[in-house]
């Protein structure tokens, strides 16, 4: 590595740095400005790490760890990254909604966050948690004002799953999920939080159907509940 003064005599406050050929920027953690005559280090620069993730999901990532109430969605996009990317460019929007349920609907159905993880990452269950999460994002920008107004009463995911829409008393349900609130808009997305599930972590359907099931079987046994 070797490195020369832009422009000459400018006291070495700009200084462009060459890498010889067998390293990268990925090698290098820190750079430092070290004054041999005086033995000190007079500049000290930490290179974070390049991104792995696309451009929308570290925006989205950014946002909702932000916020106390979505750490399983966040871990869960973050898991999915590309696989949701994929999804929202096939969506081909300007602008997602997102209807996320909060921590306290994880910790509802599965006693806590750490249990909810360790089922909804397994990787038996990859497939089933991602539409689980797509079933979530809504093409389009719409505030929690646009949705009371959305016209049939329905508005359907990226993944192509119809959500019901279910005022009751100046609140509004979504499959049975209560919208406790939201409107955070953030680059291409507005985030809403649900105090439930749209749809079911276990079979990517309505909530007005629970499915239970077991490790010993492959049968899902589904019950219908009515929501007062």
């Amino acid at each position: 590595m070797d490195a020369k003064e832009l422009p000459p005599g400018n006291g070495f406050s700009t200084l462009l740095v060459r890498l010889d050929s067998a390293y990268s920027w990925d090698d290098i953690r820190v750079v430092s400005g070290y004054c041999e005559p005086f033995k000190a280090n007079f500049g000290h620069v930490e290179i974070p790490f390049p991104s792995t993730q696309p451009e929308s999901i570290s925006t989205l990532l950014v946002t909702l760890e932000g916020q106390n109430s979505f750490s399983v969605m966040s871990t869960l996009v973050e898991h999915f990254a590309q696989s949701i990317a994929d999804a929202l460019d096939s969506a081909n929007a300007m602008y997602y909604t997102l209807l996320f349920p909060n921590d306290s609907s994880f910790e509802a159905k599965f006693q806590s966050i750490s249990a909810a993880l360790l089922y909804l990452l397994e990787d038996d269950n990859n497939v089933v948690t991602l539409k689980f999460v797509l079933a979530h994002v809504v093409s389009g920008r719409l505030s929690i004002s646009d949705i009371f107004q959305q016209p049939g009463g329905t508005l359907t995911s990226i993944n192509g799953l119809l959500i019901s829409l279910q005022p009751n008393k100046g609140n509004l349900f979504l499959n049975g999920a209560e919208l406790t609130g939201g409107n955070i808009v953030f680059s291409t997305y507005i985030l809403h939080e649900l105090g439930g599930f749209a749809f079911s972590p276990f079979t990517t359907v309505a909530t007005t159907t629970i499915a239970a099931t077991t490790k010993t079987t492959t049968t899902i046994t589904t019950t219908t509940t009515t929501t007062t």
